[in-house]
């Protein structure tokens, strides 16, 4: 498969919401919610759904016109700078790199609006996904409470990472371009740093899990 085309959601997707719940097998929805779900609750649905850009980002992965994944970070504990992570991606599609992908992505974005650390609660028995996570964040630290573990790890910003991240934070900025929600590029101010302007400019721009 070609690289996805990745796309951040907003709080009118729902139905990509709703195509990545179908394409997931009961193994797949038991490791991403940690127990039995067969059918998307009203309820659930509408936690999912409510991305507003801010506390709730999230990105989705296409092949085409089909969605295929979703990765997202929630804030909502007592630092505002920390995020739980969490990501699916449909059966289909799983093993061909899509969690890798989506989960850059995020953290991208995540990076952007003011996010330094993230967390995750994974199954333990979830060894894919610990292994897309320990790849991809280094510094990564586990905890094994009871038939989870949990992960916490800063965002990445070495050299190598940080170009990782502004390439896509650049590409989320195209395809914000591309559906008219972009802005007018301001003139660059003598002297300040590239990072820098990605970071303001995404963050002004853009608004609105299986490897």
């Amino acid at each position: 498969m070609t690289t996805p085309t990745l796309r951040e959601l907003g709080p009118h997707d729902g139905p990509v919401l709703d195509a990545v719940f179908a394409g997931l097998s009961r193994t797949s929805r038991y490791l991403r919610f940690h127990g039995g779900v067969p059918a998307l609750s009203p309820s659930l649905r509408a936690v999912l759904a409510a991305v507003d850009g801010r506390t709730h980002l999230a990105v989705a992965a296409f092949d085409g016109d089909e969605p295929i994944g979703i990765a997202r970070l929630v804030r909502g504990g007592t630092r505002p700078d920390a995020a739980d992570l969490a990501v699916e991606v449909v059966d289909a599609h799983q093993g061909r790199g899509v969690g890798t992908h989506l989960v850059e992505a995020v953290l991208a974005l995540g990076a952007a609006r003011g996010v330094r650390t993230v967390e995750a609660d994974v199954l333990s028995t979830n060894a894919p996904m610990l292994h897309l996570l320990t790849g991809l964040l280094p510094g990564l630290t586990k905890r094994v409470s009871g038939t989870e573990t949990h992960v916490t790890a800063g965002v990445p910003m070495n050299p190598f990472d940080r170009a990782r991240l502004d390439q896509h934070r650049a590409d989320l900025l195209a395809a914000a371009s591309t559906r008219g929600l972009a802005r007018p590029t301001r003139t660059r101010r003598p002297r300040r740093p590239v990072v820098t302007l990605l970071l303001r400019r995404t963050a002004a721009v853009l608004g609105g899990d299986a490897a």
